[in-house]
């Protein structure tokens, strides 16, 4: 979505645009190909992506040294002064992008100096300079984005979760930011709390174009927090139903939401109507103490409430679970564990996402808590193997936790109790790892994990034959 929405904003400037996406192709051949008759290379990048970003960066420096490289994304806006000094990089731009980079081809055509380029950095003779802070942007202004500059078709696929297939689906945005406070998320850090929604009549006028366009019936709405606005909402909803807009969707919502006061049952019964299947939830932990120190200003019987009421109306929760916290204690874990088993006995339909070990994003509240257990790198390429970023963790590199072996078994047993796959040959790879697991879970087993040590053999085999 952020390659889509920089390429929309290039294009609508009368700029000439390709997109490659590292995640569903090889880029190495593209940009050797196309860095000898373009002006600028603009990479979105996040941490765990700085290896191949700067492989690419160099690619296209040597295929030709007249190229301006421009680093964007989470990493590069938190450490902009590190990513610019890197021989490869010309420019950061610093937090978000689409009017940046259209303001930064100006300047590299001679019509801006690039000092009034705000949220840039570069390098000068006295070392790295950083512009003033840019201002949040409005994505009603990019509606609708420039799908046609993207190969749809590798992002459109069926969408099957809780035993049911709801068809070709395609994940978009409705708005940007949360104003909430989770110590845990990038937003906090990158000072996009300020939320800024699509307009109903913008968000279902897509819906129709892509519906039309490329047959989507299943959209799912990836914003932090689709629920914010209650007219929107019912804007939305209405629309979908007086114009006979038949489509499912799936969307993020606060735990806390779920209350009457904010959600009553008259709205819920809308959401429904319109097509509401699926709505994802963050509840994180099943500890009061844990939810304090996430500040997530959610409770767990607001949890328990949340997933009953969707029971009620028939949408499908899907719950997401973290562990692996500093701080964080079995004690802690077990209620977590014991959480979601409630849940699951509530309501037959509920979808777990976890718990997934936490990754600390550098500059959040609880990154500050375990930086000293950290090594943190001094310079852009010394983040390649940094092993702090990978999502892939062993007891070693979890120092801020005790039980790392405990946690790392747990959470792999559990990801596999709740997995599940539109392939037949892979749900029926993983049928016998996936009872095993559940067993495992419900008698708290966790000892001599030998289903893991076979499980990731058979899976590194398979990756390697397909």
């Amino acid at each position: 979505m952020s390659l889509l929405y920089l390429a929309t904003a290039v294009e609508k400037a009368g700029h000439k645009v390709k997109v490659f996406d590292y995640q569903i192709e090889d880029c190495s051949d593209n940009v050797k190909k196309f860095s000898g008759e373009s002006d600028c290379i603009a990479l979105t990048v996040m941490s765990d992506q700085i290896k191949s970003a700067v492989e690419l960066s160099d690619i296209a420096k040597s295929m030709n040294p007249d190229i301006k490289v421009v680093w964007g994304g989470h990493h590069p806006s938190l450490f902009p002064v590190q990513t610019v000094e890197d021989k490869s990089v010309d420019f950061v731009v610093k937090g978000e992008g689409e009017t940046a980079i259209v303001e930064l081809l100006e300047h590299l055509e001679g019509k801006r100096k690039k000092v009034d380029v705000s949220g840039l950095a570069y390098m000068t003779s006295s070392g790295a300079k950083i512009n003033t802070e840019r201002s949040p942007i409005d994505i009603n202004v990019f509606s609708p984005p420039s799908w046609h500059l993207m190969k749809m078709e590798k992002y459109i696929g069926e969408f099957s979760i809780a035993g049911r297939n709801f068809g070709r689906y395609i994940p978009v945005h409705s708005g940007r930011g949360c104003p909430h406070r989770c110590s845990f998320c990038i937003n906090t850090t990158l000072k996009y709390r300020r939320w800024r929604p699509l307009s109903a009549e913008n968000i279902v006028n897509e819906i129709k174009l892509l519906k039309k366009t490329y047959g989507v019936s299943f959209f799912k709405f990836v914003d932090e927090n689709f629920f914010l606005d209650r007219e929107r909402i019912k804007k939305f909803c209405s629309m979908l139903i007086d114009q006979k807009i038949q489509i499912k969707w799936h969307a993020t919502c606060r735990a806390n939401y779920f209350r009457k006061s904010w959600m009553d049952d008259n709205l819920l019964r809308l959401v429904k109507k319109s097509g509401c299947s699926v709505i994802g939830m963050g509840i994180e932990s099943g500890s009061v103490r844990i939810l304090e120190l996430l500040k997530k200003d959610i409770t767990v019987d607001d949890a328990v409430n949340a997933v009953r009421r969707c029971a009620e109306h028939d949408i499908i929760p899907v719950c997401s679970f973290m562990t692996g916290l500093p701080t964080e204690k079995k004690e802690d874990i077990r209620k977590t564990l014991n959480l979601i088993n409630e849940l699951k006995k509530m309501n037959g339909n509920t979808v777990v996402i976890g718990p997934q070990i936490f990754r600390p994003y550098p500059g959040c509240d609880l990154y500050e808590l375990i930086k000293e257990t950290i090594v943190e790198p001094t310079s852009l390429r010394g983040w390649m193997n940094a092993k702090m970023i990978s999502g892939f963790y062993t007891p070693d590199r979890l120092k801020w936790i005790e039980n790392p072996k405990y946690l790392i078994t747990m959470s792999f047993f559990m990801q596999l109790a709740e997995s599940s796959s539109s392939s037949f040959i892979i749900r029926l790879f993983k049928l016998p790892f996936k009872k095993s697991a559940r067993f495992r879970m419900n008698h708290s087993l966790l000892g001599f994990p030998v289903e893991k040590a076979i499980f990731e053999t058979l899976k590194k085999l398979y990756m390697k034959a397909i």
